[in-house]
Order: C-alpha cells, then structure tokens, then sequence
C-alpha cells in the first residue's frame, strides 16, 4: 500500500534565479535526515533510497544553483532548487 499525501509544486522568478518548490505533506525530515538527503543512495528512513535528488543537486550545482530542504509544520518537507538565469540585454 503506498501512503496517501500532497505534493504542491511551484515555480516563480527571483530576482536573476528561477525558483522551483516542492512541499509535501510526508513525515517531516529529521536534522540528520536533511543533512544527507542530497547524497546518493542516503535518502531517508522509511522511503526508497536512490539517487533522485543527489542527481537534482548534482544538475543545480552544474547550472550554479541549489537545493535544499526544510521541514514544515505540522508535517512535510519543503524543497527548494534556485537556478540562476540570465537575462537578455
């Protein structure tokens, strides 16, 4: 049985960045959880493990962006890609 949740996704222009959000409603990410869950084959407890988001970071950081996550409250996470853009003259 796969868990039931949402997922809101976003996407807005910041200044010289692109912005992409993704919320979701899971269980929120302990500080250690956080930490590694950008590294390959390190995604949290309880979930599939892969390289997923180590590959989004690895293309954000490429382009001169970044990622990251941040817990929400009551539950979820919030993760977060800045890409820079440029503008034409």
């Amino acid at each position: 049985d796969e868990p039931s949740g949402r997922i809101e996704v976003s996407v807005a222009a910041r200044d010289d960045s692109a912005e992409l959000v993704v919320v979701d409603s899971g269980p929120t990410l302990n500080a250690h959880d956080r930490a590694r869950v950008f590294e390959p084959f390190q995604a949290a407890r309880k979930t599939r493990s892969g390289l997923g988001l180590a590959l989004v970071k690895a293309f954000a950081s490429e382009a001169g962006g970044s990622v990251d996550c941040q817990p929400q409250q009551p539950s979820g996470n919030r993760f977060r890609v800045l890409l820079p853009v440029s503008r034409s003259p």
